[in-house]
């Protein structure tokens, strides 16, 4: 998909698109059953909803600490290759996406408006799985206009105010991609209101249909391809919210060097520290047990932990070395 392409896509006054059937039933059926066949353990349960994240974690410095994604996003269906095809990400970092939020919404379930922030290249690439859902783009009052950080603030006390109307309301259809970049990401908020069903009011030729509750008009409702959700449309109706699944993909721009200990062997271990070919079982601050691999630097070692090895330094206690251990 070239620029060209994805410019028929845009929702016209806005660096938005919206790509109705990104993917076939089938490929949409098989995705489904990969992520509800993840071992509960890989699932993190907030308040709301419960999400995976594939790709890594974001260290409290915006460094992503990669990992490996499912073979289901690298190989078929090709989710990752097809989105980096579509060009949006041909100016991040790594000219694709390298992090991805798995989001699992019962119906009730949203999130409240909020920015994705700077740890991420200003693109964001959203597959919608299973069931429909109403997307909502927000601004703060221009009272606030500058964000101080680039972080999300709640619409009530302690930080900058946001506007309730939403300025660009999307109709998310199953199978659907929407892509948000430029100022929709920098400037504005997005989020998914808590309501079980939509209660859509018909348009017509002249008129976008309207949520009926909030009286704002869905601005993409020309572009959906299901039987359905263009039926609400022109009719009006209303649609009763499932379970869906959500795969935001994006560019984190700060990657660190350090490899994942279960793709490391010990030789490169070894290689990457002024060739110590030996780590050492330790005691370290507090008494806790570490394997440290000894650098040149003086109190600089390589730290090997169940995931990763990273360069460490431990300035404040002294390190007591024990028995060494071979690898």
């Amino acid at each position: 998909m070239d620029d060209f392409e994805l410019l028929r896509h845009r929702i016209p006054g806005y660096e938005a698109f919206y790509i109705p059937d990104y993917v076939t039933l089938e490929e949409e059926q098989y995705l489904i059953r990969k992520i509800t066949e993840t071992p509960q353990q890989k699932w993190k349960q907030l308040a709301n909803r419960r999400l995976q994240v594939w790709g890594g974690e974001i260290t409290v410095k915006n460094v992503l600490l990669a990992q490996e994604m499912p073979p289901f996003l690298r190989s078929y269906p090709n989710i990752m290759p097809r989105l980096q095809d579509t060009g949006v990400f041909a100016s991040s970092p790594h000219r694709g996406p390298n992090h991805v939020i798995l989001n699992e919404y019962l119906p009730g379930q949203g999130i409240m408006p909020h920015e994705d922030g700077p740890t991420y290249h200003p693109v964001v690439a959203t597959i919608s799985l299973g069931s429909h859902s109403v997307f909502h783009y927000y601004r703060y009052n221009p009272a606030d206009a500058h964000s101080p950080d680039g972080t999300a603030a709640p619409p009530r006390e302690g930080g900058r105010s946001i506007d309730a109307t939403p300025v660009l309301t999307l109709f998310l259809e199953p199978r659907s991609l929407v892509i948000s970049r430029g100022p929709m990401y920098t400037s504005h908020l997005h989020g998914i209101r808590e309501t079980s069903q939509d209660r859509i009011s018909r348009g017509d030729k002249n008129m976008p249909p309207t949520l009926t509750d909030l009286g704002v008009q869905i601005a993409n409702w020309k572009m959906l391809s299901g039987q359905e959700a263009k039926k609400a449309m022109q009719a009006g109706g209303v649609l009763q919210r499932g379970i869906r699944y959500s795969l935001t993909c994006r560019d984190v721009e700060r990657v660190s060097c350090a490899k994942p200990f279960a793709s490391m062997t010990a030789q490169e271990a070894a290689r990457r520290s002024c060739d110590h070919k030996r780590w050492w079982r330790c005691s370290g601050p507090n008494g806790i047990s570490v394997e440290l691999l000894p650098t040149c630097t003086s109190r600089h070692y390589w730290h090997r932990s169940p995931a990763f090895v990273v360069l460490t330094t431990y300035k404040s206690a002294p390190l007591t070395f024990g028995r060494r251990r071979r690898m």
